[in-house]
């Protein structure tokens, strides 16, 4: 093993690039040194990408059967990953582990019984909630989880299943009070 003490390390020509091995090496940082960065520091860290969708006008269910919500509106979506048109699905095109947040509201003058939402990866049901015996003539809920998402096939979707006695069962895009338009909203964020 050999080594090069230097102060500086330049590129031959102006505005040329310094290039650190090839594909497959792997450098070292001991314990106890320092990087200090004070210029653009570019593939670091996590990205913090993700998506923000929310449902655009209410949505009809059937009784007692599981639905897709269909989240068409999209509040941030820099990378494209989200299918607001056909599938109404998360499929980022990174490999990493997300955190994935949905919140929904059943109204519209039906009194649920119970409501419930599932968390679906590649079809099948991964993290579910339900709210019991609603009162009055809205239910809401919340649910989040962590999952490992492969970036080229896997992919996340939010369905939902209501009960009621009477009435018709509808996702609330408007709110109760019809002054919030993102009731029912899923995120999602790549943490690694």
């Amino acid at each position: 093993m050999s080594e090069i003490k230097s102060d500086k390390l330049s590129p031959r020509t102006a505005s040329g690039t310094v290039t650190l091995g090839t594909s497959g090496d792997t450098f070292e940082v001991p314990s106890g040194v320092t990087l200090t960065n004070n210029g653009t520091a570019n593939g670091f860290g996590v990205s913090n990408k993700g998506v923000a969708v929310h449902l655009g006008a209410d949505q009809t269910l059937t009784r007692n059967v599981r639905t897709k919500v269909q989240f068409n509106v999209e509040d941030y979506d820099p990378e494209g990953w989200f299918d607001s048109t056909t599938n109404y699905r998360f499929l980022p095109d990174e490999s990493g582990v997300y955190f994935i947040s949905a919140s929904l509201l059943q109204g519209n003058g039906a009194g649920a019984d119970n409501i419930a939402m599932y968390i679906y990866k590649n079809g099948s049901e991964v993290f579910s909630n339900q709210v019991y015996q609603v009162s009055g003539t809205i239910a809401g809920m919340h649910s989040s989880g962590i999952v490992s998402l492969n970036g080229s096939s896997d992919y996340v979707e939010i369905y939902t299943m209501a009960t009621s006695s009477s009435g018709t069962l509808t996702l609330d895009a408007n709110g109760w009070n019809a002054t919030n338009t993102t009731e029912c909203r899923m995120s999602a964020m790549r943490l690694t």
